[in-house]
């Protein structure tokens, strides 16, 4: 992670070469697990114009295209050094076999979680691209998870309406907590007082 945030720090992203398309089709929705990505996709699939595509495998393996291998310090390094031809030919590909999947479609949303690793990669391949970060306090992501058996990632929530029962849900269970709690602390996570 510390190579990916150097490779594409904010000068690489703000002056350095990328993709030529302009292609606003792809949309990946990015945040911890029980952060809401289920439901916002849902909702931006219920949209006429728009395409919930779940969890996509395929912007890892362009990555890997282009770097040479496995997300390592090196093949970030290969990637964000590459210009504007190499990342127009895996563009045009990447979004020829996005388009496949809904082409009457003006959005494609794709929420694959382990995508907020290559965010950087996707600014140069993908100007066009929109990100939609879902943030949800991590204390109530903690219960959430422990909360009850699931057979498919958010199956029971997104059959119903929205609502806020999981805000604050995690002063319940405060004591078990503590451990999540101070590891969240310890790592400089900001955290409001608990009321």
């Amino acid at each position: 992670m510390e190579a990916t945030t150097q490779a594409f720090d904010a000068a690489r992203l703000r002056e350095g070469p990328r993709a030529s398309n302009t292609d606003p089709a792809p949309v990946f929705i990015v945040g911890m697990p029980r952060s809401g990505t289920t439901l916002t996709e849902q909702i931006l699939d219920s949209h006429a114009e728009a395409y919930g595509a779940g969890e996509r495998q395929a912007l890892a393996p362009s990555f890997r295209a282009l770097g040479g291998g496995w997300e390592t310090p090196a093949a970030a390094r290969r990637v964000a050094r590459l210009g504007t031809p190499a990342l127009d030919a895996e563009a045009e590909r990447y979004l020829a076999t996005l388009h496949v999947l809904a082409p009457d479609k003006r959005r494609i949303i794709d929420k694959m979680p382990g995508n907020f690793r290559l965010l950087g990669f996707a600014a140069l391949l993908l100007p066009g691209a929109r990100v939609i970060y879902c943030e949800r306090d991590p204390r109530d992501i903690g219960p959430s998870i422990y909360a009850r058996e699931v057979h498919t990632v958010s199956r029971w929530q997104v059959r119903r309406p929205i609502n806020a029962d999981g805000i604050g849900r995690w002063r319940e269970y405060a004591e078990p907590l503590a451990p999540l709690i101070a590891e969240l602390q310890a790592g400089g996570v900001p955290l409001d007082p608990p009321a």
